[in-house]
């Protein structure tokens, strides 16, 4: 592949970062100047990470209220129509299939990123480069919601999270800081944790465990080198499984000390 502009067709997402970041990493080391084309709803989450260009188009938003089956169907035909855009503008595109079209990984039954990841084994894609600055404030954030899952079973998969939450704050010492999903509310016991998108990541940049339900900032913590703890709500999914986490959980396990052991 000659040196040239590449396009990356992606979400916007955080959690995305996976797929467009190391693989960016790679392709600019070839000399090759990567775009990447994403959802600018969800703002620039590229600000730290030199290998991108970024840029941001605005998708065809979801009606307020439209059901599940209407929010895929707009998140499909909005990921065709700019891939169609960027074939017209003479780019070579790379497009990872992002949500919905995971239809190979759910038949392989295997952890995305490594489905995706199956194209370009050269990639170290579990390390991106960053311009963020990395330290250790021996802090656990902690994640108990998430804008795009719902858990509702009256308050057992919380008090699962806490459970294991205390084993890992008297095992380490660390402060533990709640982190809401926009609009969440307050932590009753731990310190609350609010800001814009540059700021949560500085924020994932300077912690020492991130723990709880599975959150893009898992995703940007694996990146960074961080040790993370990922809640899953089901054994039988390893499509949305990150793979080599520090520790995973599933309900019903705990943090006994062999798991505490490899923190």
């Amino acid at each position: 592949m000659t040196a040239s502009a590449i396009a990356i067709l992606q979400t916007g997402r955080l959690g995305d970062l996976w797929f467009t970041v190391p693989l960016a990493d790679h392709l600019a080391s070839r000399g090759h100047t990567v775009e990447v084309w994403y959802d600018g709803n969800y703002g620039d989450p590229f600000t730290f990470f030199p290998s991108v260009t970024p840029k941001p188009v605005r998708l065809r938003g979801v009606l307020p209220g439209a059901g599940r089956i209407a929010t895929v169907a707009n998140s499909a035909a909005a990921q065709l129509v700019l891939y169609a855009q960027l074939k017209r503008l003479g780019r070579t595109v790379i497009w990872n299939q992002i949500y919905p079209f995971r239809v190979g990984a759910y038949l392989e039954n295997r952890p995305y990123p490594f489905y995706w990841y199956r194209h370009f084994p050269e990639v170290a894609f579990r390390r991106a480069r960053t311009t963020l600055t990395l330290a250790n404030d021996r802090t656990i954030l902690y994640f108990a919601a998430s804008a795009s899952l719902r858990i509702d079973d009256g308050g057992a998969y919380r008090s699962w999270l806490e459970a294991n939450l205390h084993e890992l704050e008297t095992h380490t010492g660390y402060r533990v800081i709640y982190v809401p999903p926009p609009g969440g509310p307050e932590h009753p016991r731990y310190e609350t944790w609010r800001g814009d998108l540059a700021a949560y990541q500085q924020l994932i940049a300077r912690c020492g465990i991130v723990f709880g339900i599975s959150t893009s900032a898992h995703v940007l913590g694996q990146l960074l080198g961080k040790t993370v703890i990922p809640c899953y709500v089901s054994r039988s999914r390893l499509v949305d499984t990150i793979g080599e986490e520090s520790v995973r959980l599933f309900p019903g396990d705990t943090l006994g000390p062999e798991a505490l052991s490899r923190l």
